[in-house]
Formats: C-alpha cells, sequence, structure tokens
C-alpha cells in the first residue's frame, strides 16, 4: 500500500477546474466533489481530463492518472513519484523540475513536454513519445527508455547513466554534455 495522498491536488487546480472523469459514462466532476472523494481516501483517477490544469507543486504520489488528459497542464515541481501515467497525454505539459521517481510512464505522449530539470530516476518510459521534448538537465539514470521516441528532443547535461535505451530512436535529439 502506497499511503500517499491527493488532497494537494485541489489546492492546486485553477479556479473552475473541473475533472471529467469516465465512471460509468462521464461526467463532470467540481472541487466540492473531488474534495469529498480526496478526503474519502480515493486516489484512482484514470482517464481523468486535466487538460491546461494547474497543478504546479501538487503531492501527487502514487496517484493512478493512466489514461489521463493532462495535455498542456502546468505540474512544474509537482511530486509524481511511484504515479501511474501509462498512456497519459502529457503533450505539452510543464513537468519543470517535476520528481517521476520511479513513475509508470510507458505508452505516454510527452511530446514537446519540457522536463528540464525534472527527476525520472527508475521511471518506465518505454514506448514513450518524447518527440521533440525538452529534457535538459534531466535525471535519467536507471530509467527504461526501451523503443521511446527521442527525435529531435534536447537532452543537454541529461544523466542517462544505466538508462536503457534499445531500439530508441535518437534521430535528430540534441545531446550535448549527455552523462
Amino acid at each position: 500500500m502506497c499511503g500517499c495522498s491527493l488532497r494537494p491536488l485541489l489546492q492546486h487546480l485553477q479556479g473552475g477546474a473541473v475533472l471529467d472523469l469516465p465512471r460509468r459514462g462521464k461526467f463532470i466532476m467540481d472541487a466540492r466533489q473531488l474534495r469529498r472523494q480526496l478526503e474519502s481516501g480515493e486516489k484512482n483517477f484514470p482517464g481523468a481530463n486535466l487538460y491546461e490544469a494547474n497543478l504546479a507543486g501538487a503531492d501527487l504520489r502514487c496517484a493512478d492518472l493512466q489514461g489521463a488528459n493532462l495535455c498542456r497542464a502546468s505540474l512544474r515541481g509537482a511530486n509524481l513519484e511511484d504515479a501511474e501515467l501509462v498512456g497519459a497525454d502529457l503533450a505539452g505539459a510543464d513537468l519543470v523540475e517535476a520528481d517521476l521517481a520511479g513513475a509508470n510512464l510507458a505508452a505516454a505522449d510527452l511530446n514537446g513536454a519540457v522536463l528540464s530539470g525534472a527527476n525520472l530516476q527508475a521511471a518506465n518510459l518505454g514506448r514513450t513519445d518524447l518527440h521533440g521534448a525538452d529534457l535538459t538537465d534531466t535525471n535519467l539514470q536507471g530509467a527504461d527508455l526501451r523503443e521511446a521516441n527521442l527525435s529531435l528532443a534536447d537532452l543537454g547535461g541529461a544523466d542517462l547513466r544505466g538508462a536503457d535505451l534499445d531500439g530508441a530512436d535518437l534521430t535528430g535529439a540534441s545531446l550535448p554534455g549527455v552523462q
């Protein structure tokens, strides 16, 4: 059992932001409904629609956000350690200095995402689309990047020690100062 909480999520939703969760069909969830679910221990939000949500600094450790729409969301400095983000859409998301250590991002879309200074140590990024992503000064030690699309990504200063890049596409990627 992970023992993580999503309560800080409420503090970071922009005014009027809603969650669109697929539970017995789609419905819109307002902040009051979300608060009740979080207070009851709920931390599973697979398929949630958080398009352009402001989640900067949020504590989302161990959250289940599989297949969630986080496109263009601000997750700057957020804690997503051990989060489940399989198949999530994070295209264009701001993940500057976010902690994604041990997170499962397999087959996620991070096309054009900004992950500068992020911690992705031991993260699963297998088959992830990181085309054009900014991974400057990112910690990717021990990360699984098998079959990831890193074409045109900026990996300047990234730490790739122990990372598995088997089958990864690095076409046109920028690699100055990579360890």
